[in-house]
């Protein structure tokens, strides 16, 4: 019979539906992974990472239906509400990734707001996690890609930012075999994992 590590090794983590099962089921496990993956990620300290659902409704019989893959409810450990869409992209949809993150990001903001409020809705990540993003450089060696709101000139921040695009561009992920993987951060094992899990070369790394 196959060992664990062999049933581990058949499994794709791009895969739409794996991704969704491994980082969303209701599980204690799941929780733990979800928990510890973006208090890495986000590197901040979270006390829970709750789903929410997936398939907003429509306001109108023409608008486009969204799918979310995962979206969470964060809450850090100082009580602040953070919303997290985590998308598994694969590569044959790279041309249209980026509008796709801002419309998905805009989504999810504008289902929080509602007549007579003031605008105020919680943070929103979005995490678009890719193979490759071809707008990027080959020559940028990180795999990790954050574009927030800055002002065009002067490079600063916009006031009260809530919003943040967070790519995750695995096929860079080879670059961390040059340092031991002891050094390794959870966030990245995960991310060597979700990219290489099928992979019979990375095995030996993987386990």
């Amino acid at each position: 019979p196959a060992s664990p590590h062999q049933r581990q090794s058949i499994l794709d983590y791009r895969d739409n539906d794996v991704f969704r099962y491994t980082f969303g089921s209701e599980d204690e496990k799941s929780r733990r992974i979800r928990i510890a993956y973006l208090s890495d990620l986000l590197q901040c300290r979270l006390i829970r990472a709750d789903m929410k659902n997936t398939e907003p409704m429509k306001d109108h019989s023409n608008e486009k239906g969204v799918r979310f893959d995962l979206l969470l409810e964060t809450e850090d450990d100082e009580g602040r509400i953070q919303l997290v869409n985590l998308e598994i992209q694969n590569y044959q949809m790279s041309d249209s990734l980026s509008l796709r993150s801002q419309g998905y990001l805009a989504r999810i903001v504008s289902d929080q707001i509602t007549i007579g409020d003031q605008y105020d809705f919680d943070p929103v990540v979005q995490v678009m996690i890719t193979n490759r993003i071809p707008q990027i450089k080959e020559s940028y060696e990180d795999y990790l890609h954050s574009h927030r709101f800055f002002h065009e000139i002067y490079g600063e921040r916009m006031v009260e930012e809530q919003c943040r695009i967070l790519w995750v561009e695995m096929d860079k992920l080879e670059n961390l075999e040059k340092k031991p993987i002891e050094e390794w951060r959870i966030s990245e094992k995960i991310h060597y994992m979700i990219r290489f899990s099928h992979a019979k070369k990375k095995q030996k790394i993987i386990q």
